[in-house]
């Protein structure tokens, strides 16, 4: 009878580690990269990314943002260009840049924690990269603190936004950072 009861404990045991290593692994996000093309850039996604338009105003002009997104887990990965209105001057590319870092911080109530100048990559290999800015920032979304890390860059007759976001303790996991880095070092402009 004490073999069959320490029989009957280790498949118990061995049934609940398999049953519990399902539900880890169903809880845990599958990224599925892809490069997605975007009108000027490209950038590795993490699913298949849905695409809209809406019209915005930055610097005090309205104009057209078109947005690619993926969300996984509590992560969401977007993508944002918008085009330099025609006729615009050589600054209003910093212009709209600066508008549009405004905007992503009124978005989350945020607040940059962190602010570099960072090299974006050009898709053909011998071109210059060209200069953006990383920015990392914390703020408030639905009342519970986020995390945000994004890319930005004007480049020709547009302004891009890279950027990554969602709750802060998720942001700070593992294998959260190397998506994150994953989308933002993937970010090249054509």
């Amino acid at each position: 009878m004490m073999m069959y009861r320490r029989y009957n404990s280790r498949i118990a045991g061995l049934v609940f580690s398999v049953l519990l290593s399902l539900v880890l692994c169903a809880c845990s996000p599958t990224y599925d990269w892809r490069e997605i093309p975007a009108g000027g850039a490209r950038v590795l996604f993490p699913d298949k990314p849905q695409s809209q338009t809406r019209e915005v105003e930055l610097d005090g002009i309205k104009v057209d943002m078109n947005m690619q997104s993926a969300r996984i887990g509590n992560l969401s990965f977007a993508l944002a260009r918008v085009d330099l209105p025609t006729g615009s001057d050589a600054q209003a590319g910093a212009r709209l840049l600066h508008a549009l870092r405004a905007a992503m911080m009124r978005n989350i109530d945020g607040k940059p924690m962190q602010q570099a100048p960072v090299n974006i990559a050009r898709v053909e290999r011998g071109l210059t990269a060209v200069a953006g800015d990383a920015i990392e920032a914390g703020g408030l979304s639905a009342g519970k603190p986020i995390a945000l890390h994004a890319r930005l860059v004007a480049f020709d007759k547009h302004v891009w936004q890279a950027a990554v976001y969602g709750p802060r303790e998720d942001m700070g996991q593992p294998a959260a950072r190397d998506a994150v880095d994953t989308f933002l070092l993937s970010l090249r402009l054509e």
